[in-house]
């Protein structure tokens, strides 16, 4: 094709029917030979950075968390007993899933052996954990 047949240089006389505007850009993904490896003295100094330490967890949020699990279980556990579907009055409900609640509280306490942590391990690697 001679240079007069094309359009912008690319191969089409026009670019009706082509489903473009025309517009030819650049690929920018498209990296110079020069930048394509690194070099040596760069790769030394990203060989010596340390990692940066892990943020400390925000406390409110954990025990937010720790208070939120209990709750899942204690619906969980009233859910299994049938007494959301009971035909019981509301405060008697409320006053058995508090005291089911101060059981859960207590069991999560012995197993933690009294220490005050986060009670979903199988997350520990956010920082609220």
């Amino acid at each position: 094709l001679s240079l007069s047949s094309m359009f912008n240089g690319v191969g089409v006389r026009t670019p009706r029917g082509t489903g473009t505007n025309g517009y030819v850009s650049t690929n920018l993904a498209n990296l110079p030979k020069g930048r394509r490896t690194v070099k040596e003295s760069d790769w030394k100094k990203v060989q010596k950075l340390k990692p940066q330490p892990m943020a400390k967890a925000n406390k409110e949020i954990l025990e937010h968390d720790k208070k939120r699990n209990i709750e899942i279980r204690v619906i969980q556990w009233a859910e299994e007993n049938g007494y959301l579907d009971s035909n019981l009055p509301q405060d008697k409900i409320d006053e058995v899933m508090d005291k089911a609640r101060e059981r859960i509280t207590q069991e999560e306490y012995i197993k933690s052996n009294g220490r005050d942590i986060v009670m979903n391990r199988d997350r520990q690697l956010s920082t609220h954990e």
